[in-house]
């Protein structure tokens, strides 16, 4: 009987003593959102439509904003419109359009459209892709053949 007694107090010594309890369980950690992609910067002011001249040479700095410009045109013949930008100053690609029609090529760009002395002629520049850090400076040009 003392052996049954001393057998049942070490188990009871030995189930109090046990290490392999379940822990208590942690609060859960709910991790935080991503954070939202940043916006883009807002577009630049409306750039003002210029009147230029054949033969003049046009400097400016595209910045997301289109560029317009009025070309009065004295004679007739194929009017040849040249923009030139350095593509690798942003890699950004820009756009050419000569009245309807649009030009798409990596810099330079040369436009060519037959043209009736005594009208004025649309010119425009935009951005040919998606980029939002446009900061290119271009040179337009214009003649005729």
């Amino acid at each position: 009987m003392r052996l049954v007694t001393m057998a049942m107090v070490l188990a009871s010594v030995a189930a109090a003593c046990d290490t392999r309890t379940t822990p208590a369980p942690r609060p859960s950690v709910v991790p935080a959102p991503p954070a939202p992609a940043p916006a883009p910067p807002p577009p630049p002011e409306p750039v003002p439509t210029q009147s230029i001249s054949l033969g003049q040479a046009i400097t400016g700095v595209f910045t997301g904003q289109e560029h317009t410009f009025d070309l009065d045109v004295q004679s007739s013949g194929t009017l040849v419109v040249r923009l030139d930008w350095d593509l690798w100053h942003n890699g950004s690609l820009l756009v050419l359009r000569v009245g309807d029609a649009e030009f798409r090529t990596r810099a330079p760009i040369t436009g060519r459209m037959l043209v009736t002395g005594g009208k004025t002629y649309r010119l425009s520049i935009t951005g040919g892709g998606t980029d939002w850090w446009y900061d290119d400076k271009y040179v337009l040009t214009t003649s005729i053949e």
